[in-house]
């Protein structure tokens, strides 16, 4: 009981939710920490953060992402409930910090009346909140001797069914291929190449 009334006396910060389609405006109160664990990777300090909710009950399964007072948008990127004696007191969630917005575009074939593709268009399927980071350069795929630069998109887990090999991730002025994706907790990574 005593983790849970601490929980609940700090959590008097209000944070709009983000459920996919709208803002519900004033959707939770919480306490925002800075995420200082030394042992995780370079951005640790920049963009990520500890949202802690008091009592038992956990941030719908659909609000993907939490706003801040200041405006500035954060991902949720894992959950983790906190028990004392069998009973959970508290929720912390991972937060990374989102300062961009990616527009996915998938590529749809036009067939003819035997199936054979002959032409292709992309469509527009969404503007989602995400970060991205330079991650490492690999060999191309197509000329000798040359090097891609590989970035890493992090972006809200319920765009999983929306990105494979075939889509195209535009970020600003950026323009990115997809070549994989994995699910991680409450959020997808793409590892993309700049074309």
């Amino acid at each position: 009981m005593k983790l849970a009334q601490a929980a609940s006396y700090h959590s008097n910060t209000p944070f709009d939710a983000w459920n996919g389609t709208q803002w519900v405006l004033a959707a939770v109160s919480g306490s925002l920490q800075a995420y200082d664990r030394f042992i995780t990777d370079r951005s640790f300090g920049l963009k990520k953060r500890i949202l802690t909710i008091g009592g038992a009950a956990a941030l719908p399964a659909n609000y993907e992402a939490v706003r801040g007072l200041d405006g500035t948008i954060f991902l949720i990127t894992s959950e983790t409930p906190d028990y004392e004696v069998g009973l959970v007191q508290m929720h912390s969630y991972q937060l990374l910090q989102a300062d961009h917005t990616a527009v996915v575009y998938r590529t749809d074939d036009t067939k003819n009346s035997v199936g054979v593709p002959i032409s292709q268009a992309e469509v527009n399927v969404g503007t989602f909140f995400c970060d991205i980071e330079r991650y490492r350069t690999e060999s191309s795929r197509e000329f000798d001797d040359s090097f891609s630069t590989i970035f890493n998109i992090t972006l809200a887990l319920s765009t999983g069914a929306l990105i494979n090999n075939d889509t195209r991730i535009t970020v600003g002025s950026d323009r990115f291929e997809v070549r994989e994706k994995s699910e991680m907790l409450r959020s997808l990574n793409v590892v993309a190449v700049r074309q």
